[in-house]
């Protein structure tokens, strides 16, 4: 074991170097910016960026929290998908159907069946976000739940898609919507009210 009495930074860095000569000095990559329009052509969901996001009526506001971040300072790859979640109940609840879903005795649950991420902008601690959500198809039990996530300049920092499921609890199996359900999701007037 080799022990390093820091008097003399120089010093123990040429040490450190003679003990193991492969290392090498961390490398420090610029903060990345994404051509949104490169993003758009890899983000299948959405065909005209400008057309697709005059589409959103609802959006939650979310605050980036420090326990969200990563050891780089910004938001982990994986907290986007708990912001689409809070902003996709909110939006449900909203239209009523969280609170059927949660009853007593109710019988259906929603299940999220895939999830996309597309990360376009860096963001970071205490940055003040919305998460506009939409539905972009009604299948017989299905949505596709389309998220489209700015800051406060109104910049694009994270769009993505996700397949939810209405489940029967005894079946296991999708649960067809009602007719008022479709007409419901499909409706332009699913919550205009901006959160």
């Amino acid at each position: 074991m080799y022990f390093f009495y820091l008097l003399d930074d120089e010093l123990a860095q040429e040490q450190w170097s003679l003990l193991y000569p492969k290392r090498r000095e961390k490398k420090k990559y610029p903060p990345y910016q994404i051509n949104l329009s490169e993003v758009t052509m890899k983000a299948n969901y959405i065909e005209n960026f400008e057309e697709w996001k005059q589409e959103f009526f609802f959006s939650a506001p979310v605050q980036v929290r420090f326990s969200e971040t990563d050891m780089f300072g910004h938001v982990n790859n994986t907290v986007p998908i708990a912001y689409f979640e809070f902003a996709r109940i909110e939006f449900m609840k909203e239209m009523g159907l969280m609170q059927r879903w949660l009853e007593d005795g109710s019988e259906l649950f929603p299940v999220v069946a895939d999830m996309q991420v597309d990360f376009i902008q860096q963001v970071f601690f205490d940055e003040k976000l919305d998460v506009h959500v939409k539905i972009s198809r009604v299948g017989t039990s299905s949505v596709d739940v389309h998220y489209w996530t700015v800051n406060e300049k109104a910049e694009t920092c994270f769009t993505g898609r996700g397949a939810i499921v209405q489940i029967s609890k005894q079946t296991g199996k999708g649960y067809p919507w009602t007719e008022q359900d479709i007409e419901m999701l499909r409706s332009e007037q699913l919550a205009t009210a901006k959160k």
